[in-house]
């Protein structure tokens, strides 16, 4: 009516576009200020609190879900967070150093380092996880694409470990020992045998 929409079917909500400068402005904020100015982190504690209880409401109950990125966005929101500390970090030791405290700022040199290790290891080990499809949600669409019609028989046993794709291994004279009959009852195979089909 009149160019509105109605309440009930709202437009999609793009959080990474509309909020993340947001969430980074207050971050850096946060960063820069929160260790030359402690009382920025009570304030930004409760910029938070008020962010998380409104969005948390609107997520859930008033957007629809239809851009979920299915985690994507919290590698991007980590990845940006981290150079927002290594810039808050340089602008600390700028900081201090023009102060005239030269052994502050030496000591601030380790802090930078260890972040750009951190970041490192998170590049190196963390997100080459998060690259890969999980082992359901492969299974899942194989399921999908075999109703479909596309013949998947070379994948029968891909997803299964290597330790469930071996049978029984039994010992090599296991068929000598069904054949003679001879049972021990220390053996853990007269078990396996009895309980075989």
């Amino acid at each position: 009516i009149m160019g509105l929409r109605v309440f009930s079917d709202p437009l999609e909500y793009y959080f990474g576009s509309k909020l993340g400068g947001e969430t980074i402005l207050i971050f850096m904020v946060l960063f820069v200020y929160g260790t030359m100015s402690p009382i920025t982190c009570y304030f930004t504690l409760l910029v938070f609190f008020i962010l998380a209880m409104g969005f948390r409401n609107q997520f859930i109950y008033i957007y629809p879900i239809a851009n979920d990125s299915g985690g994507t966005l919290f590698t991007c929101f980590i990845k940006t967070i981290i150079v927002c500390m290594i810039i808050a970090q340089v602008i600390l030791i700028g900081v201090v150093g023009l102060k005239q405290s030269p052994i502050a700022t030496a000591l601030l040199i380790p802090l930078l380092i260890s972040t750009f290790l951190f970041q490192w290891y998170l590049n190196k080990r963390h997100y080459a996880v998060t690259r890969c499809l999980p082992l359901e949600d492969c299974s899942k669409i194989d399921r999908e694409n075999e109703r479909e019609g596309m013949i998947l028989d070379f994948l029968k046993e891909a997803y299964l470990q290597p330790a469930i794709k071996t049978k029984f291994a039994f010992p090599e004279n296991h068929d000598k020992i069904i054949e003679t009959g001879e049972t021990n009852s220390r053996d853990p195979l007269s078990s396996v045998e009895s309980t075989s089909p």
